[in-house]
């Protein structure tokens, strides 16, 4: 899943985004993020070993549209080389998620009309299948709605429009089936959109997860919508505006902290806010103090720690924690 929700780490991460500064033993690493354009980031648990490992895509250097080449790369540790590569034709978004129970997660990368499953073998990146589609893919994210043990997944699908008409995006909520088969979808619902869709996460809930979405254009700026899940059916309970800084948000993602969730918000300025979504209101509770095109946060007890990717080729993938707990 994008960012996994660690209530000791995040309330260490606050502490240090309200006091505006990092703690004295705090460790800053930046490493090599393979020259990659407009990248996308996404954490989780790829080979099993129960710590955070990161995977980051995007496109390779400039490519033209018609030689478009992305390459996905897999991070075991923070600080290390790209251990995996996966070369792909496209790579708008990925995520991770748990597809077929087995405690270990796939990350599926989306782009154009495809979406691909790959899975770490022996500390390599395989793809292990192709899924097709009618329409373009936009974005990913991956949550458990059920309780199954297998996370669904909530696609987003853009429908350009032509001169003088309003954009459409659909969110497709679809359980997944994967087996050495192949991948067998199942469409639980849809929620349709006259607008463009900049990003998605799941959000922990009072049962299923919530899903959020965020909607706008530039010249308006964003909003947040968000949308029930239960018995795999999406239904919008709240949206509401970002301000008056008409600022479209690029990543998104959420976590708990007891009974609240706040939102990690990345905007095109660079900037990373934490708000909470509070009565009606998005209230700020701190702010990262390293810009990127995105966050995860992630971590256990005494491994606190965010990722953040670069916001320009040759840039590098960056990596902060407390040393203590």
């Amino acid at each position: 899943m994008k960012t996994p929700s660690y209530l000791s780490c995040l309330l260490v991460l606050v502490t240090i985004w309200s006091s505006g500064a990092l703690p004295t033993r705090a460790r800053v690493l930046s490493f090599a993020a393979g020259n990659l354009t407009g990248p996308r980031l996404s954490t989780g648990d790829s080979d099993g070993d129960g710590r955070v490992d990161a995977a980051l895509a995007g496109m390779v250097g400039e490519s033209s549209p018609m030689s478009r080449s992305a390459r996905v790369d897999w991070y075991a540790t923070p600080g290390g080389v790209a251990i995996g590569s996966e070369e792909l034709s496209v790579a708008d978004d990925l995520t991770h998620a748990d597809l077929d129970g087995d405690g270990r997660d796939e990350i599926i990368v989306l782009g154009a009309h495809e979406w691909h499953v790959l899975k770490i073998d022996d500390g390599a990146l395989r793809q292990v299948a192709t899924v097709s589609g009618a329409s373009s893919f936009w974005r990913i994210t991956a949550a458990d709605i059920d309780g199954d043990g297998d996370d669904e997944l909530a696609l987003v699908t853009l429908h350009r429009a032509l001169i003088d008409e309003v954009p459409r995006a659909v969110v497709e909520l679809v359980d997944v089936d994967l087996s050495p088969s192949g991948v067998r979808l199942n469409l639980l619902d849809t929620w349709e959109v006259a607008a463009h869709i900049g990003d998605l996460c799941f959000a922990p809930g009072a049962g299923a997860p919530m899903l959020i979405v965020e909607t706008g254009a530039e010249e308006i700026g964003g909003r947040l919508h968000r949308l029930a899940t239960s018995g795999g059916l999406l239904r919008e309970s709240e949206v509401l505006s970002m301000g008056g800084e008409r600022l479209r948000i690029l990543s998104l993602s959420a976590v708990a902290v007891g009974p609240r969730t706040l939102l990690s918000l990345t905007d095109v300025t660079g900037r990373v806010r934490i708000v909470e979504w509070l009565d009606g209101d998005l209230r700020l509770r701190g702010a990262a103090p390293i810009t990127g095109s995105g966050a995860s946060l992630a971590g256990s007890a005494g491994n606190p720690q965010m990722w953040i990717a670069p916001r320009r080729p040759g840039e590098p993938l960056r990596w902060w924690s407390p040393v203590e707990f």
